[in-house]
């Protein structure tokens, strides 16, 4: 299972995500950014392909991601106007998402934006998700 990381401008910016098992209602972390969850940075148009290793049927997981660090000084980097594409990838099929900065984890909400996804078994398509990305991203952080 691979999750890619494109920026969609439209200027360089920075990205973040996290990755964790939520199996049997608890929460195990899989693995985050460059390493263990810390900002990236991306030109236009680049994207970061991360492993997320394998996961069998009745296995359910999370991807959190943001765009910008509040840290950063630059309004790019902070993530304002700056959008990313989010690209899981299990087997032959695929889904994708948007997030749009700023990201702020010092701030409630942060502006991120999580996905739950749970493997299916059996034929048909190789997962289900749910999202909560309209509610956050009504409510990110400015």
């Amino acid at each position: 299972m691979k999750l890619t990381i494109t920026n969609i401008g439209p200027s360089k910016s920075v990205f973040i995500y996290e990755a964790n098992n939520t199996t049997g209602g608890g929460s195990r972390h899989i693995v985050s950014g460059d390493p263990g969850n810390r900002f990236f940075l991306l030109q236009p148009g680049s994207s970061m392909t991360f492993n997320l290793g394998r996961m069998s049927a009745g296995t359910s997981f999370t991807i959190e991601g943001g765009v910008g660090d509040p840290r950063r000084g630059a309004s790019d980097l902070k993530g304002i106007g700056q959008m990313g594409r989010w690209t899981l990838k299990i087997g032959n099929q695929t889904y994708s998402w948007t997030i749009s900065g700023p990201f702020d984890y010092r701030k409630n909400p942060t502006g991120s934006v999580l996905m739950s996804f749970s493997i299916a078994g059996g034929g048909g398509s190789p997962f289900r998700f749910t999202a909560d990305q309209a509610q956050v991203r009504g409510n990110v952080s400015r």
